[in-house]
């Protein structure tokens, strides 16, 4: 028996250094996600941290932990793919932050 899956892609995003500006993506109905890394501030790796919004338009941004109590991160570099944390399922839109005064530009390619 084969598992018919689905893939959906977001349009090009750019996190940056700030939970104002940074880009988010809708998630909550999705099983997973795979991030495509087309570039980073100077092409070298950059530490992004993850937020939970209750919606792609809302101002409010909650830091998403594992149960250590470490903030959700990825290091990720340009041209490569990540699997994104685990950690992430189950919030209905995700933002993501980048180091101060760096960006990473990428697509989100969904799982559902």
């Amino acid at each position: 028996m084969e598992t018919a899956r689905s893939y959906n892609s977001t349009s090009a995003l750019t996190f940056t250094d700030s939970t104002s500006t940074t880009a988010n993506f809708a998630y909550g109905k999705y099983s997973g996600a795979v991030l495509a890394v087309s570039a980073t501030t100077s092409s070298a790796a950059q530490v992004l941290t993850f937020y939970a919004k209750p919606a792609s338009d809302s101002s409010e941004n909650y830091g998403l932990y594992n149960a250590s109590n470490s903030a959700i991160t990825i290091t990720v570099q340009p041209n490569r793919c990540y699997e994104l944390p685990k950690e992430l399922f189950g919030a209905n839109t995700v933002a993501a932050t980048a180091p101060s005064s760096k960006t990473v530009t990428c697509k989100v390619y969904l799982k559902g």
